[in-house]
């Protein structure tokens, strides 16, 4: 979904260097992560890196759109966005020469480095102009407007399947000889940068056969995603079979969502649609989600509504910001989950948690977190839809789940991100507590 001024065309609107080290098998991390859960006894649960999950979110930008905020509102709307969010990771387009939206990429970068030291990383997604496409790629060797230092991937062609081809041949030939030839040009500049594989739309496992065996030998680091959750459902609902649709193109290796979302039309013209009220919900749970699904990064599809995008009028209401920089609940509630759970620095091995979750049905999913000071962190949420197709919001009872703990705890703190970074409960010498699980994430701060 991501557009640029490049030699093809979309057809339509489809509905459905970071220090990160990549999350074990998704079965692993079913068990481990909580998605199981049961009414058993005690048992220790080995937590991640609170500031793992913060890294692992991102957004997409169109700095280069400019009559758009992107460009028209860079200094008031954009830079006060990323100051407020603390959100640290852009897919953006990989320009091979300086232009006026890289030069605001670029004040973007040091902007927020002088701030607070935060390091904005890119990714930066390849738009050859040229036929054959082999002939344009862009990678550290000619980027002369950012250093390789703040590059998170060097990202393959961008839903190619739905252009126009205009190199002619097959799309997946195309897409597949640009692919390696991305490989090895990365490779050969040594720049250490990861390279994320092609994006794909519709009939996964028809247009990954096409293109065929990405990882062996290898041609991209890491699979990449672009599961935007169906008929307005819950973020769950498409991660899943992304995955399993495109094994055979990127067989058992990590992956990185590039693009998901949901678009906020008044009139909920697309059948993904939401309301205000369950996008604050769903975008509350929808960094969990992936991160539990194994997703390295997730970038939500995008930073502000676009009152000009081409296409549907959805196509100009899926930022987490609208038009005029209002914040919508789903900014709000990433914005208080990262000012919660940041905690940068170097890696280090989280210790576990010896609880139980008792009376917790199927649709309570959790992820279970830890800073370096020792501080845990448990969000807990029904992963249950929160609006109905082209309709009106579902109102979902809250269900009441006991924490208990094999030894007692210090303090628990309860945040709900929709509302505040501030706790709205607060509990001492702590055995076992009895909280109410909205279809929102809530976070349960634990200090032993």
């Amino acid at each position: 979904m991501l557009k640029y001024a490049k030699i093809y065309r979309k057809c339509r609107y489809h509905l459905p260097k970071s220090n990160l080290t990549p999350h074990p098998s998704i079965f692993k991390l079913l068990l481990l992560g909580g998605l199981l859960v049961a009414n058993a006894s005690a048992s220790a649960e080995q937590a991640h890196m609170a500031d793992q999950f913060v890294d692992s979110v991102g957004v997409n930008a169109h700095f280069d759109f400019y009559n758009s905020p992107y460009y028209l509102h860079f200094k008031d709307i954009i830079i006060p966005a990323f100051k407020s969010s603390g959100i640290r990771h852009v897919r953006f387009a990989a320009f091979n020469t300086p232009t006026a939206a890289t030069t605001n990429v670029a004040t973007l970068i040091s902007t927020l480095r002088s701030y607070n030291g935060t390091r904005i990383g890119l990714d930066l997604v390849e738009f050859p102009s040229t036929c054959p496409l082999t002939n344009d790629i862009r990678t550290s060797g000619n980027l002369s407007w950012v250093s390789y230092t703040n590059i998170d991937y060097f990202e393959g062609l961008n839903e190619y399947n739905g252009s126009n081809n205009p190199c002619g041949g097959n799309w997946y030939d195309n897409d597949r000889s640009f692919q390696k030839a991305l490989w090895n040009k990365v490779q050969y500049d040594k720049s250490g940068v990861a390279v994320l594989g092609p994006s794909l739309y519709g009939t996964l496992s028809t247009y990954a056969s096409q293109i065929g065996n990405l990882y062996s030998p290898q041609y991209e680091t890491y699979g990449n995603d672009h599961s935007y959750p169906y008929n307005g459902g819950p973020p769950s609902n498409n991660i899943h079979g992304y995955q399993t649709g495109q094994a055979v193109m990127n067989g058992s290796l990590p992956f990185v969502t590039s693009e998901t979302g949901y678009p906020t039309d008044p009139g909920l013209v697309n059948n993904s649609s939401i309301s205000y009220r369950a996008h604050g919900k769903y975008f509350s749970r929808l960094w969990f989600e992936y991160f539990n699904a194994g997703s390295v990064r997730t970038f939500s599809y995008e930073l502000i509504d676009d009152p000009v995008a081409a296409g549907p009028v959805s196509e100009q209401h899926l930022g987490l910001l609208d038009q005029h920089g209002n914040p919508k609940p789903g900014f709000t509630a990433i914005s208080n989950e990262i000012a919660l759970l940041k905690d940068p620095g170097h890696n280090f091995t989280p210790g576990a948690l010896n609880y139980t979750l008792i009376n917790a049905p199927s649709q309570v999913h959790h992820t279970l977190l830890q800073k370096r000071d020792g501080r845990f962190y448990l969000a807990l949420w029904q992963e249950v839809a929160s609006f109905k197709q082209q309709c009106c919001d579902i109102t979902n009872s809250s269900v009441a789940v006991t924490v208990k703990f094999a030894n007692t705890m210090n303090t628990v703190n309860q945040y709900n991100p929709i509302a505040s970074a501030t706790a709205f409960a607060t509990s001492r010498t702590v055995s076992s507590l009895t909280v109410s699980v909205p279809d929102q994430a809530i976070i349960l701060e634990i200090i032993p």
